[in-house]
């Protein structure tokens, strides 16, 4: 009858379970050679790999800010342009006195 259920762990079983857990966390691992090559390979690769996200990121903001500065020269530009030759677009040959056409014979 019982053979078909699990019977619940016990309070001393599981502090049993985690005490050891913790000794075998406690204990100093040994590596081989090998291992930490590996290890300091793979260590090396992440690094690289986060140098180049954070270059990829630092080159994306200065192509946004550079073409958002040049807008802002184009958009300067436009206005200088604008106040210098007047609102309306007058070239060099109009009338600065606002006379039609008529009057220059």
């Amino acid at each position: 009858m019982a053979s078909g259920r699990a019977e619940p762990l016990s309070i001393e079983s599981l502090l049993q379970k985690q005490k050891a857990e913790k000794e075998a966390a406690a204990k100093p691992k040994f590596l081989t050679k090998e291992q930490r090559a590996q290890l300091a390979i793979q260590k090396r690769e992440q690094e690289l790999r986060e140098q180049r996200e954070r270059e990829e990121r630092a080159r994306r903001d200065r192509e946004a800010l550079e073409r958002e500065a040049e807008e802002l020269r184009q958009r300067e530009r436009e206005r200088e342009r604008s106040s210098r030759y007047g609102h309306d677009g007058g070239g060099r040959n109009d009338d600065r006195y606002g006379r039609d056409g008529r009057d220059r014979e």
